[in-house]
């Protein structure tokens, strides 16, 4: 169980910082794509894909770029009480940790694996909604039909030819689409409805030079990564947001670029309305994030007014400067940590001070030598470390060093968690000595401040010389336990 917390823990911790870096960028984009309201459709696109991509790319960059700590936020406490005994500085933390530790194993599965079970629930659901789409245009292409017209094949030829394409391009017909889209990336396949058959010249013409765009430009497979990021980050809604500025900037810039090619705008808006309208409520891959559509309802009145609106834009816009800028962002994202997190090699101003686990370790396998050493560094650096203190002690103690040990007994009784054992320990080494009345008073002390281990108290050889003296008799007896 403490494996699967703390594991769940780090995944956690990650993911907070992966999804406030990707809050971060896409709020950038926003600013950006405010500034650049104006320019080319293509522009806007670029500093979505480059996003989007980005919002991938940033925890890849943090492990390979050096690292700048940047305190902003308090680092979120997702590790599990076990971890958390593993890192403790100090052994007050060490105590705690390991209290919270056995706590937590009595009370079950801590939040972060529930929590952490609810972000992967998540993230397989969107997962699985982009493989049956992928699913369902496979099935749609098993049983699509190729067209023998030598005419459309010229098309397509054209539309390759203007464009740059020079790899196949599939082009077939489906009954399971009502309108034009694209799969795919390596072996692309634009498939058109039954009713395209009827189209004219023109329109497919027009058809094609817009899907081929997305072809060119790669659209597909920034689609998929955008909807990799939504997988990871569904619980965002700035990743959503921007994967919807880039689905509206796309299809902006792919009118664009029809229009560029010389389709006048009032007819190529028409062929958008009416294919729009051909669009059956009843398709399934419509909805789904395996393709791109050509005309999309929901998002057709803004294209429309962008395309019988557009005004010539001399050169090729700020497409370049934009997604460099992005791009300067993202690795400035990669390589930024904003926890105010502690990360002790060692304690300041005690350099090789060992973490408080190390050092109880040395104590649990009797390394009297290496413990004291280990413990007078410790106390040196962090003196307000009740339980170092009472450890020094116990292993002085041990070692035969009386002197040693009740000096650093007297320390730790000043501290409350501490002070019930040290308080014993200190009676011990008086009644050693033959100070009786001093070792039953101290007893006494520690009974009073919550001591009650009473067979210790009974058995305990280092207190023989009590055994027949009446104040601690009858400190036994009044605990029901003499």
């Amino acid at each position: 169980m403490d494996l699967v917390a703390n594991v769940a823990g780090r995944a956690l911790t990650w993911l907070a910082e992966a999804s406030l870096e990707a809050s971060a960028l896409v709020a950038v984009a926003l600013a950006a794509g405010f500034a650049v309201r104006r320019a080319p459709a293509r522009v806007r696109r670029s500093l979505w894909s480059t996003t989007l991509v980005g919002i991938l790319a940033i925890p890849a960059l943090a492990q390979v770029l050096p690292g700048w700590d940047l305190p902003l936020l308090p680092l979120p406490r997702m590790t599990s009480p076990a971890d958390l005994v593993e890192t403790a500085t100090t052994f007050d933390d060490l105590y705690l940790a390991e209290k919270a530790a056995a706590d937590s194993s009595a009370a079950g599965l801590p939040w972060t694996v529930w929590t952490a079970a609810g972000w992967l629930a998540g993230a397989l659901a969107v997962l699985a909604w982009w493989l049956l789409g992928q699913r369902q245009v496979r099935r749609r292409l098993r049983s699509a039909e190729r067209s023998p017209d030598p005419d459309l094949a010229a098309l397509v030829t054209d539309a390759r030819r203007r464009l740059g394409i020079s790899r196949p391009v599939d082009l077939v017909f489906s009954g399971g689409v009502s309108m034009p889209m694209t799969w795919g990336v390596l072996r692309p396949v634009v498939l058109l409805p039954p009713a395209a058959r009827s189209w004219s010249t023109e329109r497919l013409r027009v058809v094609l030079w817009h899907e081929l765009v997305h072809v060119r430009r790669g659209d597909w497979l920034v689609q998929t990564l955008a909807h990799l990021a939504c997988t990871f980050h569904w619980f965002n809604p700035l990743v959503w947001t921007g994967v919807r500025r880039l689905a509206e900037e796309r299809e902006k810039a792919c009118d664009d670029d029809v229009l560029g090619l010389g389709a006048r705008p009032t007819d190529y808006a028409t062929h958008l309305i009416d294919v729009a309208r051909a669009m059956s409520s009843t398709v399934t891959l419509r909805a789904l994030p395996s393709t791109l559509t050509m005309a999309s309802p929901s998002k057709l009145e803004g294209r429309l007014r962008a395309i019988l609106d557009r005004e010539p834009r001399p050169g090729s816009g700020a497409r370049w400067p934009v997604a460099a800028a992005m791009t300067a962002v993202i690795l400035f994202l990669g390589a930024f940590h904003p926890w105010a997190e502690a990360r002790p090699a060692s304690l300041p101003g005690a350099p090789g001070t060992l973490p408080a686990k190390a050092i109880w370790d040395l104590v649990a396998g009797k390394r009297w030598p290496e413990a004291e050493t280990a413990l007078a560094a410790l106390v040196a650096s962090q003196p307000e470390d009740g339980m170092a203190w009472f450890y020094l002690g116990y292993v002085r103690h041990m070692q035969g060093d009386l002197d040693g040990a009740l000096e650093a007994d007297q320390r730790a009784i000043a501290f409350p968690m501490a002070r019930p054992t040290a308080l014993y320990n200190v009676a011990c080494i008086h009644a050693v000595r033959g100070e009786k009345e001093l070792a039953v008073g101290k007893l006494e002390e520690a009974v009073d401040a919550g001591f009650e281990r009473w067979q210790t108290l009974r058995e305990d050889p280092e207190l023989a010389s009590l055994r027949d003296d009446p104040r601690f008799l009858a400190l036994l007896a009044g605990s029901g336990n003499g």
